[in-house]
């Protein structure tokens, strides 16, 4: 949470697309932010929040799929 509010503060021009839990619960899966570096405009970048698991699981998942 304290992630969250200080990136909103220093990228205010992102957009912030959380990803939703499944039951509902107060929290977000993860936080996920998007928007242009600020060094070019062309440079589209995005930053994900995510549990230490998931991101875990991710980067097996991703070395699975794209090997």
């Amino acid at each position: 949470m304290e992630a969250d509010n200080e990136l909103r503060t220093l990228f205010t021009s992102w957009i912030s697309d959380p990803v939703p839990a499944d039951d509902e619960s107060e929290l977000p899966l993860a936080f996920k932010y998007h928007g242009c570096c600020f060094s070019s405009a062309k440079v589209h970048t995005e930053l994900r929040f995510v549990p230490l698991l998931t991101g875990l699981f991710g980067q097996i998942e991703h070395s699975t799929i794209y090997l």
